[in-house]
């Protein structure tokens, strides 16, 4: 967490001065026959009404972020695809945040 408070956007993901902000947001939508549960990281609205979505991954090793990278961008715009349709005027950004290397990845 230390790392991420001193990273300039890992702040700006904690911050509390968003207009709107939710840490481990629970939803849930119906995908054919089937309830489908979701839990979103971090998701909050800033000063320029861009809705982010930030889904926290931990790699203790740098190799493997692209590894982690590859396994997590489906689900991170299948998150984001759920977003657009409760928030769908909001321009979106959604992507993988990685504390420990202080990294971004833009998904979507």
């Amino acid at each position: 967490m230390q790392t991420m408070v001193k990273d300039k956007f890992g702040a700006t993901i904690l911050s509390a001065a968003h207009k709107e902000s939710y840490a481990e947001w629970r939803l849930s939508r119906a995908v054919e026959d089937q309830i489908e549960h979701v839990r979103l990281d971090r998701v909050f609205l800033d000063q320029d009404d861009t809705l982010w979505l930030v889904d926290y991954k931990l790699v203790l090793d740098n190799e493997n972020i692209s590894v982690a990278i590859q396994d997590n961008q489906q689900q991170v715009a299948k998150y984001a695809q759920i977003l657009r349709q409760i928030k769908p005027d909001r321009k979106l950004i959604a992507g993988l945040y990685f504390p420990l290397q202080t990294l971004w990845h833009r998904v979507c």
